[in-house]
C-alpha cells in the first residue's frame, strides 16, 4: 500500500537592518546569521558558508574588510571559536501519516523517520512530529543529539491517522511554531531551525489557505526541506524552499529520508564563528568578508556583508573571547 543575534555585547549597538548575503562568486555563498561586538574591540560574527566541498574552512580562509579597508591578519588576529557555545540547533520532522492506515505501513514509515534520525542527531536534536487530516499534530519521538548514533524503537501506534484527510498547510504553520518554541527553550543566544517536512500530497483538508503558508516561508529564517511521495510529490515541492528530495516509490522511502537528514547535517557543518579585533575606535562600520577556498587554480569564492557600531572600541582587545549575543525574541 502506497504512502508516502543580532546581537550585541553591553555597550555597542549593532544596526541590524543591515545584513546581507552575497551569493557566491564561483562555488561559494556566505551568508551573516548574527554579529555581537564588545569593547574593547571584539567583533565575531556567526557566519553560514555554503560548498559543494564539505571540507573545514580555517580562519586563513577569511578576509576581512572594513568600509572597503582590507585588513591584515597581523592587525585582526582572526580565530574561529566553537560555534556550539552560542548557537543551538534544531530539526523538526514533519511526517504526513494520512495514508499509513495499516501495521506494514507504519513500520516502512517509522524505518524512515529512524534513518533520518540516525542521520541527525550526530549534530543537533530531532523531534518528530505527525499530522493527518485533523487540526493538531501527534508527537512522535523525540531523539536527543547524540555522539554515537544508536538504534532507537519508535512508538508505531503514534503513525496511525485518526484523520485520513491531509492538513499539509495547517500543519507546517504548526510545525513552524512548534519550532519556534523548541529553539527559545535551548538557553542559548543563536538558534537555528530546520523543517523537514514529508508528505503524499497537496493539502487535502482546506483548513488552512496556501497562500498563508508560503507568507510564513517567505518571512521565516528557519530552512524548510521537503520530502516528497506520490503522483502529486509537485505539489510537496512548492514548500521546499531549501531543498526537495523525492521518495519515487514505497522501496526508496528510506533513502529519501537518509538524502534529507544528510543535507541538513551537511548544513550544520558550514557554520562559523569567525572572531576578530577591530582597528575601528569609533562611528559605524561595514564588515565585508570575502571567503576562498581551494587550490589557486580552482579556487572558490563568496562574500557577505553587516554593519556594525565601534562605539566605545579601544586597544586590548583578545580575539579568544567568547561573544555574548543576545538572545533573539524570536526562535528563526
Amino acid at each position: 500500500m502506497p504512502w508516502s543575534a543580532i546581537s550585541r555585547w553591553s555597550l555597542c549597538c549593532l544596526l541590524a537592518s543591515t545584513f546581507a548575503g552575497c551569493a557566491g562568486l564561483g562555488g561559494l555563498e556566505a551568508d551573516v546569521h548574527a554579529v555581537a561586538t564588545r569593547p574593547p574591540a571584539n567583533v565575531a560574527v556567526f557566519v553560514n558558508v555554503a560548498s559543494d566541498d564539505e571540507s573545514r574552512l580555517s580562519a586563513e580562509n577569511f578576509t576581512l574588510s572594513e568600509d572597503g579597508h582590507e585588513l591584515h591578519s597581523s592587525i585582526t588576529r582572526q580565530t574561529l571559536l566553537d560555534p556550539d557555545k552560542v548557537v543551538h540547533r534544531h530539526t523538526l520532522l514533519l511526517v504526513d501519516n494520512s495514508l499509513a492506515t495499516d501495521a506494514g505501513v507504519r513500520a516502512e514509515l517509522a524505518n524512515a523517520i529512524a534513518a533520518f534520525a540516525e542521520e541527525v542527531t550526530e549534530t543537533q536534536a530531532v523531534a518528530v512530529y505527525a499530522y493527518d487530516g485533523g487540526t493538531r499534530l501527534t508527537p512522535v519521538s523525540v531523539f536527543p543529539r547524540v555522539n554515537e548514533p544508536s538504534a532507537t524503537v519508535l512508538p508505531q501506534t503514534r503513525l496511525k491517522p485518526r484523520d485520513v484527510s491531509r492538513n499539509l498547510n495547517g500543519a507546517v504553520l504548526l510545525a513552524g511554531a512548534e519550532l519556534d518554541r523548541l529553539l527559545q527553550q535551548s538557553g542559548k543566544p543563536l538558534g537555528i531551525g530546520t523543517l523537514v517536512v514529508f508528505a503524499a500530497g497537496a493539502d487535502l483538508a482546506g483548513r488552512t489557505d496556501e497562500g498563508s503558508v508560503h507568507d510564513w516561508l517567505g518571512s521565516t529564517r528557519h530552512r524548510v526541506l521537503a520530502i516528497g511521495y506520490g503522483e502529486q510529490s509537485h505539489a510537496v515541492e512548492a514548500f521546499a524552499k531549501d531543498g526537495y528530495f523525492d521518495a519515487v516509490g514505497a522501496d526508496t522511502v528510506s533513502l529519501a529520508f537518509e538524502e534529507a537528514g544528510h543535507a541538513v547535517v551537511r548544513h550544520s557543518r558550514q557554520g562559523y564563528l569567525l572572531s576578530y579585533c577591530s582597528p575601528a575606535r569609533g562611528g559605524t562600520r561595514l564588515l565585508r568578508l570575502e571567503v576562498r577556498a581551494g587550490a589557486p587554480d580552482d579556487e572558490r569564492s563568496g562574500s557577505a556583508s553587516v554593519e556594525f557600531s565601534a562605539e566605545g572600541f579601544r586597544a586590548g582587545c583578545d580575539p579568544r573571547s567568547l561573544p555574548k549575543f543576545e538572545a533573539p525574541s524570536t526562535g528563526d
